[in-house]
Parts: structure tokens; sequence; C-alpha cells
């Protein structure tokens, strides 16, 4: 067997490998590429053109052109797609084995460890769309910008970020406004920050921004930033208040792809960057992810893929399409266990629960709850903010309720990877994690400090019928 890595012809950061055998046919391999590929190639596979991706290096004559004058393309230029096919052999014989076309084993050279890593591991195949899907895939409209209104109040409400107080509420209604109608953002236009938000935004800020020095490594620098945490607890809010600031405050062009799961409700994209020095942007309601792919390559295709900055939102890392890995930020409430070699440019970051004592702050100056009220309230919600602002205690009973019954095998509650194991779980709208030192910042990135409770009384005293007195003394304690 050999692994042959591919490149759709006119699309961006599209390599992808097959695993053929040497003695397979040119048709064998279009049928792995089509099967590899079934959401980006809508044809039959007999219809795809394949070509070697070995080019001559240098100028040099028609009749002196051989195989030691000809070097494989490379992932780096690939990066931003390859256009003209002209140059490259055209496998044009269907019937033709692999081994005698030049992907044997021996022909596709050695590349280093560094190498890879280093954008040089070879592209040795191209793959050419027939016209009519490759016009059907640029044929999707791209939505045109408009200039952002009152651009400067925007500014106001963002470019502060990470200088912001905690413990107090700040106003974000232009912001509110503009995502009303893309997933929301606080239900308000009012942002209670807590030091865990302070400190994560700086961590991921400073990892973005911060230039390494010989005394001090910037250890996340080039890294994709991925925001984990139980649901309700504003990742999504923090992505999106974020977004608004690298825009403001960093000068980015910014795309983002919200995975929406609530009733009526369908992902989303929006766009912010800068035309002419001006900030524009578009939207996009009821986008599915080949829309979203196409609209990313297409700003790519325009400014360079290191000048628009991607950050997804609510996407289980494992079910991202694989047309917008290229992230810088991924919010999620599922677990994300990256191997080895996805650390080398990815890190996880968690946004911890909340607190009695901000949840307590926060119903005060937002929502003007009672002592009372709110002490009923936390009693189902625990840490979760999004239950605990609900519109009464039994709205927040029912909610919990319905997460209980969620929990089909209770010994999920003691294993840390339940949640990375099925997507049906409810384990984790009932177990909150927190770290022991929010003063710290190595303690958001270093899994051994996160702790993992059940701080719903009455999830504790539902569940307690189902657990034996030393497990239930494990996930409340």
């Amino acid at each position: 067997m050999v692994t042959l890595y591919c490149a759709i012809v006119g699309v961006a950061r599209n390599v992808f490998s097959v695993r053929v055998d040497e003695s397979d046919s040119v048709h064998d391999l279009k049928k792995a590429i089509k099967a590899e590929k079934p959401n980006k190639i809508l044809c039959d596979a007999d219809e795809l053109q394949l070509y070697l991706a070995k080019k001559v290096k240098g100028v040099v004559a028609e009749e002196e052109k051989g195989d030691d004058q000809k070097e494989w393309l490379t992932q780096l230029d690939a990066l931003e797609g390859v256009s003209d096919t002209s140059g490259y052999k055209h496998l044009q014989f269907t019937d033709a084995e692999l081994r005698d076309v030049g992907l044997d084993t021996g022909d596709l050279g050695e590349v280093s460890r560094a190498e890879r890593a280093a954008g040089k591991g070879h592209v040795h195949v191209l793959v050419k769309l027939p016209e009519h899907v490759a016009d059907a895939a640029s044929a999707v409209p791209h939505p045109r910008t408009t200039a952002l209104n009152e651009p400067k109040t925007y500014a106001e409400e963002c470019l502060s970020l990470t200088e912001w107080d905690v413990g107090v509420v700040h106003k974000i209604p232009l912001i509110w406004e503009f995502m009303s109608s893309l997933g929301g953002c606080t239900t308000s236009g009012e942002m209670f920050w807590r030091m865990e938000d302070k400190q994560v935004v700086s961590l991921m800020v400073d990892g973005w921004f911060r230039e390494s020095t010989r005394d001090r490594i910037n250890v996340h620098a080039n890294k994709k930033s991925i925001l984990m945490g139980s649901p309700g607890i504003g990742k999504s809010t923090l992505l999106c208040v974020m977004a608004f600031h690298l825009v403001f405050k960093h000068k980015k062009n910014v795309l983002v792809y919200r995975r929406l799961t609530g009733r009526k409700q369908s992902n989303c994209l929006f766009y912010l960057g800068y035309e002419d020095g001006k900030v524009v942007q578009f939207a996009v309601q009821r986008c599915k992810a080949p829309n979203a792919i196409s609209i990313y390559e297409h700003l790519i295709r325009q400014q360079g893929i290191s000048n628009v900055w991607l950050l997804l939102d609510g996407f289980r890392y494992e079910d991202i399409p694989e047309g917008v890995r290229t992230f810088k930020m991924l919010a999620t409430s599922q677990q994300v266990d990256l191997k080895s070699q996805e650390r080398i440019d990815a890190y996880c970051c968690l946004l911890p629960c909340w607190s009695k004592k901000d949840l307590w702050l926060m119903g005060g100056l937002i929502y003007k709850f009672a002592t009372e009220d709110m002490e009923e309230r936390f009693y189902y919600s625990g840490g979760s903010v999004r239950e605990f602002t609900l519109a009464t205690s039994e709205d927040i009973r029912s909610a919990i309720d319905d997460a209980i019954s969620g929990v089909d095998d209770v010994s999920n509650l003691l294993s840390n990877k339940s949640s990375a194991l099925t997507g049906r779980s409810q384990v984790d709208r009932l177990r909150h994690t927190f770290v022991t030192k929010v003063d710290e910042t190595n303690q958001f990135t270093a899994r051994r400090y996160w702790e993992q409770v059940i701080d719903s009384e009455y999830a504790v005293l539902a569940l307690s019928v189902r657990l034996k007195s030393d497990a239930l003394f494990r996930i409340y304690s």
C-alpha cells in the first residue's frame, strides 16, 4: 500500500491523502479520491482528471525533460490553491497501473519530519474537477460587504477588552444588536466580567500577539486556541466579543462560523474586516458547511490565508468540516483530547464555570434578582449561568430534569472522557469544571488543575439513588 497526497485544482487549503495499492489502476485512484471527498466531488469518478504533481525545475528544453529534472509540488505550494495544470503530466489512461505512471513507492521521494512540519511534504496528485462541477462550486454567491454603521461606537465597546475591570457590568449594546439575529450574544447587551474571563482573554491575546524573547518564550505562538468548558457558561459570548476586539484593536479580518442547535436556529456566519481602511461586514443566516467553506476559500483567495482569522463556535472538535479546520479559535462544550502531533499547532484552554459569588453579583446587577430567589436558582442550576438566568426557578428545574434523564450511565459522571465518547450524553450539563486558583493563568491550560464537580444540589439529590455513597462523595466534594 502507498499513501498519496492529493490537492483539488482551484481549491485552497485542500490537501488530503488516500491509501491505494501500487498495482491499482488510475481509475481505482479516481474512485478512492471521490470516496475520500464525497462533499466536494459531486460527479462520477471517471469524470475526474488526474495530473502527476511533478513539474520541471527551472528552464529546460522540452526534449531534455526527465524525471530527475522534475520536483514534487509541496503542501506549502498548494496552500493557496493550484489554478493551472500546465506543465503537469496528465494521467489520462485509466487502466494504467500507478507504479507505471510515476506513483510507485520508490518514486515518491523521502521527506523528513522537519520538512513536513515546514510544509515541504509532497503533493503527488492534482485533481481537476469537470467544468460543470467546478462551475457549480464557484457559482455559490459570495455575500457583498457593506460598511459597518457607527464603527467608533463599536470600537468603544470592545477596544479595551483585555483591560476591563472584573466584578462589574460592561455594556455592549451595538454588539448585542448585531448578534441578535446571528445566534445572540448576551440576553440584554450587558456583560458581567469575571476574573476567569479576563484571564482567558489575556492568555489567548498573549499567545496570538506577543513576540518571544530569549527569557520568555511564547509557548502558544502561532497555535490554534481551543476554548473548552461546560455548556451554558459564556464561551460563545466570549468568542463573539473577541471577534470584535480583534477587528477594532488588532485590525484583523475576522470570519465567524457558528453552529447553532436551538429550536428554529441553524448555522450562521458573519464577517468583519477592512476595505480601503474602513470596517465592512456581511452575514449569512442558514449557512451550511459547503457554503461556509466556499466563502472562506473566496476570502483566502482575495486576501491570503494569514489575513483571514477564522473563529468557530459550537462545533465538536472531531466534527469540524475539513474546509474550515484552519481556525484561530474554537469554542466548544465537548472534551478535546489533542494527539501529540496536534499539540504542535493547537492548545486547549478552560473557561471555568461560575462561582456562586459571581452569580450573586451578576444576578443582582443585571437581573435585579432578590437574594431568596438566587438561593433557589443556584440550588437547581449550580455554576451554569444559562440555567441560573432562566425566567423562573421552575424553568431551571425542568432544564436540570432533562439533563438528568439524559444520563443513561451514571458511571460517566466519574469519567473525564465521557463527553468525548458521545455527543448525546448530558453529563457535562451537570458536571461543571473549575480551576483551583483563578489568579494563576497556567491553571487554565494545564488539566491537572481542573476540577469537576456537580454543584447543583438538586441534581446530586436526584442522582443519589443511582450512585453508591463513595461515588456520590467523589462528584460532590
